[in-house]
């Protein structure tokens, strides 16, 4: 890595229809207009950034370059252009959120970056707190450390708004389980023994609202809500509540089914999350007489 020379810039490509920024890198010298000489290799190199490139010159447009900083060391570069990358996404990741009451896979950002950039010994950045030098020393740093470093990074880095989906897919993932851990807990543990249950999942939706699980009658399902609801901004739709009211009846109502042979020979709808286990323990009691 070259400390000494301040020679290296970091970089955006963007698309001059969409005004979006779809790649992040940094170098020196004529670094930056040679993805717009690349050649596409099926299984070589970043196939997405070509076609975005080629998609743009396809159009009649030109793609534009965007210098974050220029005369900087190469440490200095590495290190904004993976805040950077994470500040803005990249499509290559995705996740679910809630979008207009369903649960719809998005990705991280627009970025057809492949990698979160950097050098791999500082990956990967801490947007909270001043990682130790120990931890620094072991592949982490934070902003605060970068920017400590070199102050000129502070302002580029408050120009990029973070726009990432990131922190919303992981608050999704983490409303998913909770979900999935409320409608285990909701259940005995007696009942999923009585049952035989095993292989216990949790559910077929990216929201988390339902568990299901093979038994001794074929399989098991409990979910949140109403089965026909994808999650509680469905359900608020549906009632015409509000948001809160919503979702507080959404995840305290739940509906029940077992399968046998492709069958149903069991179901409750509208179900209180504190009965399922009562309701349950009937259906075993009464198919067991």
């Amino acid at each position: 890595m070259d400390i000494n020379s301040n020679e290296y810039y970091v970089y955006g490509l963007i698309n001059p229809t969409t005004k979006e920024v779809f790649y992040i890198g940094k170098g020196k010298g004529n670094r930056a207009e040679q993805h717009l000489k690349e050649k596409k290799i099926i299984g070589q190199g970043n196939d997405s950034k070509i076609d975005k490139i080629q998609e743009i010159l396809d159009a009649n447009n030109e793609v534009k370059i965007i210098y974050y900083i220029r005369n900087v060391n190469e440490e200095a570069a590495f290190f904004l252009e993976e805040i950077l990358i994470d500040r803005i996404g990249r499509s290559y990741l995705k996740g679910y959120v809630v979008l207009d009451g369903n649960s719809v896979l998005v990705p991280y950002g627009p970025l057809t970056n492949l990698l979160d950039g950097g050098l791999n010994e500082y990956n990967k950045i801490s947007r909270t707190k001043l990682r130790t030098l120990d931890e620094i020393d072991k592949g982490k740093i934070s902003i605060e450390f970068a920017v400590g470093k070199y102050p000129e990074l502070r302002d580029v880095i408050n120009s990029v708004p973070r726009t990432t989906r990131e922190d919303e897919i992981k608050d999704t993932k983490r409303q998913t389980e909770m979900h999935i851990m409320q409608l285990i807990q909701s259940v005995d543990s007696d009942i999923f023994s009585d049952l035989n249950a095993t292989k216990i999942m949790g559910g077929k939706s990216p929201d988390g609202r339902v568990i299901s699980f093979e038994c001794k009658y074929g399989r098991c399902e409990i979910g949140l809500g109403d089965e026909m609801e994808a999650n509680w901004l469905d359900f608020l739709k549906r009632r015409g509540k509000t948001a809160e009211a919503s979702k507080r009846e959404f995840v305290n109502t739940a509906y029940v089914y077992i399968m046998e042979n492709g069958k149903r020979i069991y179901e409750v709808k509208n179900l209180a999350v504190t009965e399922i286990s009562k309701k349950l323990r009937e259906f075993i009691q009464s198919s067991s007489l």
